[in-house]
Order: C-alpha cells, then sequence, then structure tokens
C-alpha cells in the first residue's frame, strides 16, 4: 500500500473563509430550554479539566471508561444489540459484548477528539491514500461531493484535505441540543469550511460551494425516514440520495472516504476511493451502501451501532407487518343485476 504520511498542516491560511451556515428550529419552552443548557453545560466542563493533559493519553482514558461503562447502559446495549440481531443474528453472546464494549470505547475517543478539535487537526497522524482523485478535480476547477459515515473519526478526512490544501466544509444534521449544536459549531470550522447545516438552506450553500469547485464532506449512513429503501448491510434501509441527485445537478465529482483509527495513539489510514460510477441516484447510493458496509466488515467496532439504521417510517412499518396489499373487486352496483 502507497501511503502519504502527513503531519500537523503546514498552515491553515490555505483553508476558506471561517464560515458557517446555520439553520434554526423554533423555539423550544423553557423547561427543555433548560434541560439542554444543563446538558451542555456539561460540554465546557469537560473541555477544561481535560484540556491540561496530553490529547492522546486523555482520549485513550476516556476510551476506557467509556469500553466499561458503556455496556452497563441498558439503552446503549439494548439498541446494538437490537442491531446485532438483525444484521448478525448468529454472533454468539461473547462476540456480542466483546463488540459493544469496543464500540463504546471508540465513541468516547471521538467525543474527546471532538471536544479538542483544534488539538486533534494539529497532532493527529495520517496516512493518506487516494488523495490524487481530489487533485485532478481541483485541477479541472470541479467541486467534490466526498461521501462518508460515521466510521473510525470522519474529521480526519477533512484533516487530510486541510493538509494536502484542499480544504473540506462538510454538511452536517443539526444535534437536537441548540447549545451543543452552538458549541460544536465552533468547533467544526477548525477541520475546514464552510460548515452547513442539512436542511433546504444548508442544501443551497452546499450547491453553490460544489459549484464554484469547493469540496464538502457528507455523512450518509443515517436513516431518513420515507427515503427510498436501498439495502445496506444486507437489509433495507431508507437512504437518501440527494448526494448523488447534487453531484449530477452541480457537475461534482462523488467520491466516497473512509478515515480507521490504527491505534490508541492518534494514528488513522485515510483512504479516498474511486469515484463512484456513472447511474441513476438509488445505483450510485447503493454502491455507497456497499463500501460502506465493506468498511464495517473490516472493523465492526469503528462504526455506530447505535444509530436506528434499518427502522422504517411508520406507514412503512405497519405495511411490512401487514403484508402485500390484496386487490378486490369492486362494490357491486345496486342497479347491478348481478348483485
Amino acid at each position: 500500500m502507497s501511503a502519504a504520511r502527513t503531519g500537523a498542516p503546514a498552515s491553515t491560511a490555505d483553508a476558506a473563509p471561517r464560515t458557517v451556515e446555520a439553520t434554526r428550529k423554533a423555539r423550544p419552552g423553557l423547561v427543555m430550554r433548560s434541560a439542554s443548557w444543563l446538558a451542555y453545560a456539561l460540554v465546557p466542563f469537560m473541555e477544561v479539566i481535560t484540556r491540561p493533559f496530553g490529547l492522546w493519553s486523555t482520549v485513550g482514558v476516556f476510551g476506557r471508561l467509556g469500553g466499561l461503562v458503556g455496556p452497563l447502559v441498558p439503552q446503549l446495549r439494548a439498541r446494538i444489540d437490537g442491531n446485532l440481531d438483525l444484521i448478525h443474528p448468529d454472533w454468539p453472546m461473547e462476540r456480542r459484548r466483546r463488540l459493544i464494549a469496543d464500540c463504546t470505547d471508540h465513541f468516547s475517543r471521538l467525543v474527546v477528539e471532538y471536544l479538542h478539535l483544534r488539538r486533534f487537526v494539529w497532532q493527529v497522524t495520517l496516512e493518506v491514500d487516494g488523495m490524487h482523485h481530489l487533485e485532478a478535480a481541483a485541477a479541472e476547477g470541479r467541486g467534490v461531493l466526498i461521501v462518508t459515515a460515521h466510521y473510525g473519526n470522519w474529521e480526519a478526512i477533512r484533516v487530510a484535505c486541510l493538509r494536502a490544501g484542499l480544504p473540506s466544509g462538510i454538511i452536517y444534521r443539526p444535534f437536537n441540543n441548540r447549545y451543543i449544536d452552538d458549541h460544536t459549531l465552533g468547533l467544526i470550522v477548525d477541520a475546514g469550511t464552510p460548515v452547513m447545516q442539512k436542511g433546504p438552506k444548508g442544501l443551497r450553500s452546499l450547491a453553490r460551494h460544489l459549484s464554484r469547485g469547493g469540496r464538502a464532506l457528507l455523512l450518509a449512513d443515517q436513516r431518513t425516514s420515507h427515503a427510498p429503501q436501498i439495502p445496506f448491510l444486507g437489509h433495507p434501509a431508507e437512504t437518501l440520495t440527494v448526494a448523488p441527485a447534487l453531484a449530477q445537478r452541480t457537475g461534482a465529482l462523488l467520491v466516497t472516504a473512509r478515515a480507521r483509527r490504527l491505534d490508541r495513539r492518534g494514528r488513522f489510514h485515510v483512504r479516498i476511493e474511486a469515484p463512484l460510477p456513472d447511474g441513476a441516484p438509488e445505483d450510485q447510493m447503493r454502491e455507497v451502501n456497499r463500501r460502506i458496509g465493506a468498511w464495517i466488515a473490516e472493523d465492526p467496532s469503528q462504526w455506530f451501532w447505535l444509530h436506528h439504521r434499518w427502522k422504517l417510517s411508520k406507514k412503512r412499518g405497519r405495511r411490512a407487518a401487514a403484508g402485500p396489499r390484496r386487490r378486490t373487486a369492486p362494490a357491486a352496483r345496486r342497479d347491478d343485476p348481478h348483485a
């Protein structure tokens, strides 16, 4: 494997202007705002108490703690177990327990890396393959939409782009907690801009950015209600097709990329994969789901098994439970002599 090793970015001056596109929801009630604020208060507290220590030591401590405590939380265990019942029903209990511990260990490391994203950007060690796809698109003045998943640490992909002088923005789904969301917006600009939120306004901004030759990261492994059902890990999953549709509309290159954690000391392997073949948006997303499934097969512990990935919208769920519809003959008219 030919991989380019990269250290700290030569300069963040090459990055695009630090812009944020935010979409605001309706103002919640006082009780909800108070609860959200109390939950948010833990975030700066965590930042403050962990700031004096080395990044990777802190990441390691919280990872081990998460791996011990996570499996004891019934809701977490039930969510992951429910997904495993569908995808790996043959796995023995010991393997399931190991995956739950590894998954919560990995998630806890990810939380600390996000809390200290600026330090992460400067201190992470990367091995990078496939940057030539982005370089070729930049030479043509062509935008690139980078599709990834909640696997490893996806921000390492944007760090690799930043260090190559090809900064990438990101479009993400806003957090339900507006205070945590505001705080997160202030963090993720350190890995590249613009930062956009999913929704009509964010998609318009993304389309403009791609049309002007920009790059952006989009995480495509979350469920979207009423989206087309496309196989994911062998089972139907509601999958949004906006990424290929947007790439086709703007003329942007559509690629997949993943950042896999290599060890516990801040080393990641970033792989930018070959562009998606031309085709209908659903066919392209079928290939995206296949590629993400291959990453998960390579290391299941690095994917976010907490998602309700295979949950169907209520209407679809009722239809599936009822089985296929039966066609019935139209009711006979009263003046029908055979009625």
